[in-house]
């Protein structure tokens, strides 16, 4: 750009009270008698939405990264319930030889699995939200400039993640009922070798 050339803008930001836009848009195109190329905000919106490469990628990306949360969730919960289990089975042999049955022993040995679950559920999503609002905010504001227009808005599609919790909570469930079991049956002879 040389000093000598005069500068116009050639770019307008018209805001509007929301429910409005048809009525700015109209009054836009009133002033510049069609000499303007108008666009709202909400259509290219969804224009975007539209848009089967975009959103099948994004899909795409959303559903795999569900799966890997799945997947290491439902792996963390079972090693850490291999992890007990040795010991569970070491505790419920003294206990079952001190006289305690099956039938007492279950809740027993379901309490602090089933207390773990739902509050490390809970801190996994308050984590997953609070990185998420980061790395959005890190990206709509650059460095030390002004922020993104139109501002960047993060909103969390729970229908997406409700079948997750679903399966974590099944998966978890299931391989709690097997390690009861599996703690919870044993003779007489692997108890006294416990004891010993």
């Amino acid at each position: 750009m040389t000093y000598g050339k005069k500068v116009r803008p050639n770019e307008v930001f018209v805001g509007g009270e929301p429910g409005i836009e048809g009525q700015v848009l109209a009054a836009v195109k009133k002033l510049t008698n069609g000499s303007a190329v108008l666009r709202s905000s909400s259509s290219q919106l969804e224009a975007i939405r539209r848009d089967p490469l975009e959103g099948a990628a994004w899909q795409a990306l959303a559903g795999i990264s569900l799966g890997v949360v799945l997947v290491a969730s439902c792996v963390g919960y079972v090693a850490y319930l291999l992890s007990i289990g040795s010991r569970y089975r070491a505790e419920f042999g003294l206990l079952q030889a001190m006289g305690l049955s099956r039938r007492q022993l279950a809740p027993l040995a379901g309490f602090e699995p089933l207390i773990i679950l739902p509050i490390g559920m809970a801190l996994g999503t308050r984590a997953g939200l609070r990185m998420g609002s980061l790395m959005v905010s890190s990206l709509a504001t650059p460095g030390s400039g002004p922020q993104a227009v139109p501002p960047i808005e993060l909103a969390t599609n729970w229908a997406q993640i409700l079948p997750v919790y679903i399966a974590v909570r099944l998966i978890a469930g299931a391989s709690l009922i097997v390690l009861n079991r599996r703690a919870l049956q044993m003779d007489l002879r692997d108890i006294s070798s416990l004891t010993e």
